[in-house]
């Protein structure tokens, strides 16, 4: 039974933070927007560990036949099974797209109680980190870890510009006059096409687009929709254009309900939703009074 997919795998810088918890019990939790490389990061971290000689598992989550058997602990058991798993032998479990399964924490709490060799690595959408804090089900039980795009450092590396990272590391702040055209052609694309990993990798004009339309129309149709109602969805999209056209400016909260006729109180569960979606981070003016 093979459920891994092939990716062309490259390490990310959230890598070092995930380390000292890799023997620990707890379940690593790896959340972050769609399209981010959390399906890469866990497969790179299954290789390491198989490097060394560690009996690792995947599960896809997005396979249909796969979610049909995982109804209870039982049945993770028996799938682990299947591929050799004997009590008392240490595995690591990596779990992918954990979201689809509506009582996956109660599964893993369960696992993690009475298993203590099953070592479980698992990543989820943020409708998932959202349904884990309002029920937590996994308290004291899992570290999360969350994922964002790439870093500027972190594109250099997937452009396969690493000579680059070398010599804004050594410059002191001052670059050769050549490399300065390099690294500001390389960070206004950065800006423009933004980091996800996909898009990065694509050179073709066309292909980028066609990607981070995808990417858009995924979030809207799979995340957005598991939150707020079908009806809404065109009030949504009108906030967060909004919001785009006004990126790095003063938010007006009143401005945004006046102009698009949405109540304030839908604006701000809006806002909020888009933050914990990854799409978007609000900095919060330091009033006089918030000053020491």
């Amino acid at each position: 039974m093979q459920y891994a997919k092939n990716y062309k795998i490259l390490p990310r810088e959230i890598v070092k933070e995930i380390e000292p918890w890799i023997e620990r019990r707890e379940i690593v939790l790896i959340f972050g927007a769609r399209q981010v490389g959390k399906t890469s990061l866990l497969l790179y971290l299954k290789n390491k560990l198989e490097d060394k000689g560690k009996k690792c598992l995947y599960l896809d989550l997005e396979d249909i036949e796969l979610r049909k058997y995982l109804k209870s602990p039982r049945e993770l058991v028996k799938i682990l099974e299947t591929e050799g798993y004997r009590k008392g032998k240490k595995i690591y479990l990596f779990i992918d797209e954990l979201h689809y399964v509506k009582e996956i924490g109660s599964i893993l709490k369960f696992i993690h109680d009475n298993y203590p060799e099953i070592k479980i690595f698992g990543t989820g959408s943020s409708s998932l980190k959202i349904r884990f804090k309002s029920s937590e089900p996994l308290t004291g039980r899992k570290k999360i870890f969350n994922l964002y795009p790439l870093s500027f450092r972190e594109f250099l590396v997937f452009k396969d510009r690493r000579d680059l990272i070398k010599i804004i590391e050594n410059s002191g702040g001052i670059l050769p006059g050549t490399r300065e055209k390099e690294v500001l052609s390389l960070l206004e694309e950065y800006i423009i096409w933004g980091s996800y990993p996909g898009v990065v990798l694509s050179d073709n004009y066309e292909i980028k687009k066609e990607k981070l339309e995808e990417i858009r129309k995924s979030y809207m149709e799979r995340e957005v929709l598991s939150l707020i109602k079908e009806e809404n969805i065109l009030k949504f999209s009108e906030v967060m254009e909004f919001i785009a056209l006004q990126n790095g400016s003063l938010l007006k909260i009143n401005e945004i309900s006046k102009e698009l006729g949405i109540p304030r109180v839908t604006v701000n569960r809006y806002i909020k939703i888009l933050e914990e979606t990854y799409i978007i981070s609000t900095i919060y003016p330091i009033s006089d009074k918030g000053i020491k």
